[in-house]
């Protein structure tokens, strides 16, 4: 389940209160860990091995799409204004499963 601070801030493992520092060391730790060249050369050749590369490239791509938000002190406001907007729009708006289309 996704926090209220954001899903790039799930992505990161880090709250919407952490410094630069605390996002930029959270970016290097998984991108050094979802590498797959990094990988390539950690593991032995298997018949596995092709999906893991696959799903760390997957994984390292979200990653960076989320620092590349949440990296940047100017695009992280806008993130945070639009998340904002987000969680109050859906606090406020009935929910969906209540609604008929067939009434």
């Amino acid at each position: 389940m996704l926090s209220n601070d954001g899903p790039l801030y799930d992505i990161l493992g880090v709250t919407r209160n952490a410094t630069h520092e605390e996002i930029e060391q959270a970016f290097n730790n998984l991108a050094e860990l979802n590498d797959p060249d990094i990988i390539m050369l950690q593991e032995r050749p298997s018949r596995q091995r092709r999906n893991h590369l696959l799903e760390a490239a997957e994984r390292l791509v979200k990653i960076v799409e989320a620092y590349h938000w949440l990296g940047s002190p100017d695009r992280r406001i806008v993130y945070n204004n639009f998340i904002d907007v987000g969680i109050a729009a859906m606090k406020t708006a009935e929910p969906w499963r209540n609604v008929s289309l067939w009434d």
